[in-house]
């Protein structure tokens, strides 16, 4: 799998699209980097698109469901979803990184990188490379429902660990170790962000299925890496401060954000204010931000900062907004850095126009500018 060398396979509609991106130093489309996730000809796109920074330059995207191509065509009609799968970029500014592409094989046919387990799979979320070199990788653990909702639903949250000789290797590599609680919350999944703070790795959750709301927890960086999962703390409100995770209830844990999203992202700023980003609403969604003095809050109302041009599409559904502040998005003409964010989009209910439109399924790219 290796990059590209060419991008002969990329719809003339995104190379006209660079045009019109944003140009240097402002905020908004950052279509001259989203050619990176063009640059290997079988991987016809995907969602989720959580980023990890792995250290020496390199970082980690996880994505969910991905159409890979079978034939030398390359369309997505001759192609197969998997479950997910993952890349390695080399350097932080997409415009001119490099990058791989990796997803499993089973019988000769391209597979999930992270495989199913009888009719359990794994969805990506956020990680964290711990500083004894550990990867932890969040995941939401779905099963099948056939003919009901979505055709799936979730089934509680798992870690996946990559010891740190493996993470420093190419992905095919990576023997990922799986670890699930014994005891958790009900209703409660965690991994939508997770951060290193003050000793501690933070893992920002919601409520799901339900309202989304945010709930935060921590976990000694040893634990972690041991793989126990159930010796975290769970955030109950500034009366109750942090508890055992192991006992608690889902009633127990506080709602830190009203409606987090079913994927985002958190993180702290240069000037020590927490950040959280989001896609507001469902189908013609914003970019959306909140801002707070503490991980825990207050937290301010979301702000629209930025609105897809997709969302005025009739029949498209705009999701998965987050930001990656590891990511190199250049400086606003004050020298302000702005900050990277990504977001997908699909059909509602147009499997043909998905399977024919180069313009959706691969992940965008936005510079957001600084709060």
């Amino acid at each position: 799998m290796g990059t590209l060398r060419c991008l002969a396979t990329i719809p003339l509609l995104l190379l006209a699209a660079c045009a019109a991106s944003a140009p240097p130093g402002r905020p908004g489309r950052w279509a001259a980097a989203d050619l990176l996730f063009h640059r290997e000809p079988r991987w016809l796109g995907a969602d989720a698109a959580y980023s990890v920074p792995l250290g020496s330059d390199r970082f980690l995207w996880l994505f969910g469901d991905t159409f890979i191509a079978t034939t030398p065509e390359r369309i997505r009609r001759r192609s197969v979803m998997v479950r997910n799968s993952v890349a390695l970029q080399t350097g932080a500014d997409p415009t001119v990184a490099a990058i791989t592409f990796h997803w499993g094989e089973a019988a000769g046919a391209p597979s999930s990188f992270f495989p199913e387990e009888r009719d359990q799979f794994y969805w990506p979320l956020h990680g964290v490379r711990l500083r004894d070199g550990t990867l932890v990788l969040f995941f939401t653990v779905l099963h099948n429902t056939p003919g009901e909702g979505l055709g799936f639903a979730a089934d509680g949250w798992a870690i996946a660990r990559v010891n740190s000789k493996e993470a420093d290797q190419p992905a095919d590599l990576w023997k990922p170790d799986f670890v699930r609680p014994a005891v958790t919350p009900p209703g409660i999944i965690l991994g939508q962000s997770v951060l290193e703070l003050d000793g501690w790795i933070y893992v920002f959750g919601i409520r799901e299925p339900g309202s989304h709301a945010g709930v935060l927890a921590r976990f000694q960086p040893a634990a972690l890496s041991a793989g126990h999962v159930d010796e975290g703390e769970g955030w109950c409100g500034p009366a109750r401060g942090w508890l055992r995770w192991d006992g608690l209830k889902a009633t127990d844990l506080a709602d830190v954000l009203p409606d987090a999203g079913p994927e985002c992202s958190l993180h702290k700023s240069p000037d020590g204010e927490f950040l959280h980003h989001m896609s507001l609403g469902f189908g013609s969604t914003s970019i959306a931000r909140s801002h707070a003095p503490e991980i825990t809050g207050p937290w301010s109302r979301p702000e629209v900062i930025f609105r897809p041009p997709e969302s005025d599409l009739p029949g498209i559904l705009v999701y998965a907004g987050k930001a990656h502040p590891w990511i190199d998005a250049g400086r606003d003409e004050k020298g302000k850095p702005l900050l990277a964010a990504t977001y997908a989009s699909n059909t509602l209910n147009d499997l043909a126009r998905l399977l024919d439109d180069w313009s959706l399924y691969f992940p965008r790219f936005v510079r957001l500018a600084p709060r």
